[in-house]
């Protein structure tokens, strides 16, 4: 793995939003251009978050039956897509379900009241739909038009609404009070969700892209659910933020836990 926490933080995250085939978590295919603070999963980092995890036990439970599904359900059926397909199948086909997602980002950025990203977006789209053919390919991000992951729930942070207590949704994985409110609000903006026969590829293909590193961050983990909980919790603050994380120094205990292989 490379040493990068950005990419550590959405693959930990990355493996209980797609806990099972039928979950409605949108999965990550590509890490945005910004670096999020770390996870750790040190013994004392549970203790610390006690407070915004007040229903740690229900929590706990949950957490274990959507991983239990994960492993017996969709990681055999990405790891049997991998085996079948050429590797840049996968690929090309998370740009594709990655540009669907086109009206969730559109509408909260306008929501957001930033016109200038609102403006890259709908170009972003047209470009990739259209040159792209369908979004099979991304070159808009070459074009300056980059792309900034957005949804309802960091809406709403943006507008100062506190995050609530944490939260482990059956099959839909970590969220929060605000998380889950805001997810119910884009439902409607999902491709997917209108065109529900794309959901299982989608989700079985973008398992497929994290097989091989969601075993190896299991393998590493000391406490798998803190280290999704804190993850998850890190992944969210930085994205409200906009990509405005904290400084190297909060780096360090994520790499006694987590070995850097390359």
């Amino acid at each position: 793995m490379t040493k990068d926490p950005f990419r550590v933080t959405v693959l930990l995250v990355a493996s209980l939003l797609c806990a099972c085939a039928t979950t409605t978590s949108e999965p990550v295919t590509e890490a945005p251009s910004a670096q999020l603070e770390p996870a750790t999963d040190e013994p004392d980092s549970e203790s610390a978050t006690d407070e915004s995890d007040p229903f740690q036990r229900v929590n706990r439970g949950v957490f274990w039956f959507n991983d239990g599904l994960d492993r017996v359900l969709l990681e055999p059926l990405a790891a049997g897509w991998t085996w079948m397909t050429p590797e840049v199948v996968p690929v090309r086909l998370g740009k594709f379900f990655d540009n669907l997602r086109f009206p969730i980002r559109f509408v909260n950025n306008l929501f957001q009241l930033d016109l200038k990203q609102t403006g890259r977006e709908l170009g972003r789209f047209v470009t990739n739909t259209t040159v792209g053919l369908v979004g099979f390919f991304d070159p808009a991000t070459g074009w300056g038009l980059e792309k900034r992951d957005e949804d309802f729930g960091q809406t709403l942070g943006w507008w100062g609404v506190p995050t609530g207590p944490y939260l482990m949704l059956p099959l839909l994985g970590p969220s929060s009070v605000r998380d889950g409110f805001g997810y119910l609000v884009d439902t409607p903006l999902r491709v997917t969700t209108w065109l529900w026969f794309l959901r299982p590829p989608e989700l079985i293909n973008s398992r497929a892209l994290l097989l091989d590193d969601i075993r190896e961050l299991r393998r590493a983990s000391l406490d798998y659910y803190v280290s999704v909980r804190n993850a998850y919790t890190q992944f969210r603050r930085a994205q409200v933020a906009n990509g405005e994380v904290p400084t190297e120094e909060t780096y360090d205990d994520l790499y006694e836990v987590i070995d850097d292989d390359e």
